[in-house]
């Protein structure tokens, strides 16, 4: 069991290579090799949580090799407590997703190879406890998320996929600039999360024209705006909902249920990891961006028309509440700001196969038509069960008990709000913010009197029902029983915690 971790990371590549070796025309040859490898990927991580050791804070199935011995560059593999979540949740939503993409039209070739590819890639920015080995993966992820959207996506893709990959850009040459400066400032010179760890860089400082500035302080600063463009952060959001509204179904759901989670993953794992100080310094900053997300995101949304740029701005909303949490160092908001991570990625990602699948449906995606007629309207009486798996989604997405989105917020909300009262009461508000635009969509797709072009909408198929009914019973299940989640990420949020010297509130 010793490759185990290596074996899931890499096994999306070795298919993606199995794909581009068959003919453009052996259609079902590479669907079905994406639908094995994203299966048994998953199967293998469900094996994975099956041996964690729960009661251990520390990193599990470690792998260690020299790489470039020269420069202290170690391939080191490894997961805790929050990174094994992640990793579970990462792989079962590439499985149903190469299930929604079964019908795709040309490229299916192209396509299936690039989105096994960026499996890779994501998997491994969880694993990877090596700084050149993490940007590696880190930075790789966006050539396929790029090429995907600018070939299958909508009709403002090209425009899309560039801002998607010069924000991107932007954010991997403010963590490369940091990644340097830690491995310069280390002594000895090494890459490694854990040789780098425990308070290394305390009270080094950095001369710059004449000024001496605390190190930790200033890298965590560049570290942060590279981690902000991905989770996104407000002003470094914008690229997102331009991505959403264009990037085929698939690989909407992707990027919004798991690859903003690398951005706030990385945020603990490398900054607070190796910078305790000024993450207990600036963690007011880190609360009031997180309140700033919940409130613009929110208000954002309130002026959408196309239901998946409605959608997208809510992640962004929601988002903040997982930095919220971040913020504050006890164990209530931390484990809060973990639920919602896991939480938001069932629910965004179940919205976002059904916002795919009433386009598909219909042709378009506008809640409201230019003249103030609805888009969609009366889905109830013609799509029951697709409008009972969105209620789901939509009632998760609004925090109300028993479902996914309530625990993960109440706990943020516990936890910030004796350290940050004021602020705690502005995030209070994007919950009836978060109402107010969701009721709304809801009220004009669903209810009413049918738009023109929503009589197209049908029920769903059996396809549908298979990579749509793991995700409702996921948001049931989570918001009615969080306690295994908790458990699996207890000792590690305990330990983070302790490290960075925080409370048990």
């Amino acid at each position: 069991m010793n490759f185990i971790l290596s074996g899931i990371v890499f096994l999306p590549l070795v298919g993606a290579a199995l794909i581009l070796l068959t003919r453009p025309q052996d259609r079902n040859a590479q669907k079905y090799v994406a639908l094995l490898t994203t299966g048994l990927t998953f199967a293998l991580s469900c094996v994975l949580v099956a041996k964690f050791e729960r009661g251990e804070a520390g990193l599990q199935f470690v792998e260690r090799y020299d790489w470039v011995s020269s420069l202290k560059i170690s391939y080191i593999m490894g997961v805790d407590g929050l990174s094994v979540s992640l990793f579970i949740l990462t792989t079962l939503l590439f499985l149903l997703s190469v299930i929604a993409s079964w019908n795709l039209g040309s490229g299916l070739k192209g396509y299936f190879s690039l989105f096994l590819a960026l499996e890779t890639t994501m998997l491994g920015t969880f694993a990877a406890q090596d700084l050149f080995l993490f940007f590696a993966f880190w930075a790789g992820a966006l050539l396929p998320a790029y090429f995907m959207v600018s070939v299958w996506g909508g009709k403002a893709r090209e425009y899309a996929a560039t801002k998607f990959f010069l924000y991107q850009l932007a954010a991997c040459a403010f963590l490369l600039l940091g990644m340097f400066a830690i491995y310069y400032a280390a002594e000895p010179h090494t890459f490694s999360l854990a040789e780098l760890s425990g308070g290394k860089f305390s009270g080094a400082t950095l001369d710059i024209g004449g000024q001496s500035l605390h190190f930790g302080h200033l890298i965590f600063v560049l570290m942060l705006i590279g981690f902000a463009v991905r989770i996104p952060v407000v002003p470094f959001h914008t690229w997102f909902p331009h991505v959403q509204s264009e990037a085929p179904p698939a690989l909407a759901v992707i990027l919004a249920s798991a690859f903003l989670k690398t951005g706030a993953y990385a945020l603990v794992r490398v900054n607070y990891t190796l910078f305790p100080e000024a993450a207990s310094r600036l963690s007011p900053l880190l609360a009031a961006a997180g309140v700033v997300n919940i409130v613009y995101g929110g208000a954002c949304a309130l002026g959408q028309k196309d239901i998946r740029k409605l959608v997208a701005y809510s992640c962004v909303s929601h988002m903040g509440f997982v930095l919220l949490g971040l913020a504050i160092f006890s164990p209530m908001a931390f484990h809060g700001a973990f639920l919602v991570m896991i939480c938001h990625g069932i629910y965004a990602g179940l919205l976002f196969f059904l916002v795919g699948i009433l386009g598909a449906r219909s042709g378009h995606y506008l809640i409201v038509n230019e003249d103030g007629t609805s888009g969609f309207g009366g889905l109830v009486k013609r799509a029951p069960l697709l409008t009972g798996f969105f209620t789901v989604a939509v009632f998760s997405a609004l925090g109300v008990p028993g479902l996914g989105g309530f625990t993960p917020e109440l706990l943020v909300f516990l936890g910030a709000f004796p350290a940050h009262r004021w602020l705690t009461l502005f995030a209070l508000g994007g919950v009836l913010l978060t109402a107010g635009y969701f009721l709304w969509m809801y009220r004009r797709v669903f209810l009413g009197k049918g738009g023109e072009k929503g009589e197209l909408v049908t029920d769903l198929t059996a396809r549908e029902k298979v990579f749509l009914i793991p995700l409702v019973l996921l948001c049931v299940f989570v918001g009615s029983y969080p306690a295994p989640l908790m458990n699996l990420a207890g000792s590690t949020i305990t330990s983070v915690l302790s490290a960075m010297g925080g409370t048990s509130k």
